[in-house]
């Protein structure tokens, strides 16, 4: 008969996405998250599969739970400058009050994994499509309602807050200060003048 598991797997998967996160997938053992999440090596396989499983379920929990607050906020009916200047906030306020400063978890991801890992590569793709096409949107609406101009187009506009939102990440990553990249936030604002 089989032992009763002696976790909720959601925590356990939280856990793991918080070491992933942290530490990336090349620099997690597996002997890191059986320590991490307090389970046993036959719960983890049991459970998860093997390590790159986990670290598909890690990422599809964190664009879940982070990613689908961005898409929200983009298809509310706040302004269109609101919903953008939330957005970069973000991306100025929440990786540095993050220990270790590390960034946006999907942005990690496909810069360690997305060229030599398809399944990897072909989720951080979906999101990358989900976030400019919600942007473009919000813009065209926008648009149509006389909020902002109607030059440039609205695919590119997205495409210019989406690169200078992941820029933003990254920058924090690297160690950029709140100001400089208020600057930057503040910047791609400005093409909506």
């Amino acid at each position: 008969m089989a032992r009763p598991r002696k976790f909720e797997e959601q925590d356990v998967l939280q856990r793991a996405m918080e070491l992933f996160w942290e530490k990336g997938y090349h620099g997690t053992s597996v002997q890191d998250l059986v320590q991490h999440l307090g389970i046993n090596r036959a719960s983890l396989y049991d459970t998860f599969g093997d390590k790159h499983r986990l670290f598909l379920r890690s990422l599809i929990h964190y664009g879940a739970s982070g990613g689908d607050q961005l898409l929200n906020l983009l298809e509310s009916d706040f302004p269109l400058r609101q919903k953008l200047s939330s957005m970069l906030k973000t991306a100025v306020d929440n990786p540095l009050s993050i220990p270790g400063q590390r960034g946006c978890f999907i942005l990690n991801a496909t810069c360690e994994l997305a060229e030599q890992d398809s399944e990897v590569g072909a989720y951080t793709q979906v999101h990358l499509h989900k976030m400019i096409a919600a942007l473009e949107k919000a813009i065209a609406h926008a648009q149509e309602q006389g909020e902002i101009r109607s030059h440039p187009d609205p695919r590119s506009l997205a495409l210019h807050f989406y690169s200078t939102y992941t820029g933003m990440m990254m920058l924090s990553r690297s160690g950029a200060c709140c100001d400089d990249l208020g600057r930057a936030a503040d910047s791609a604002l400005a093409m909506l003048d």
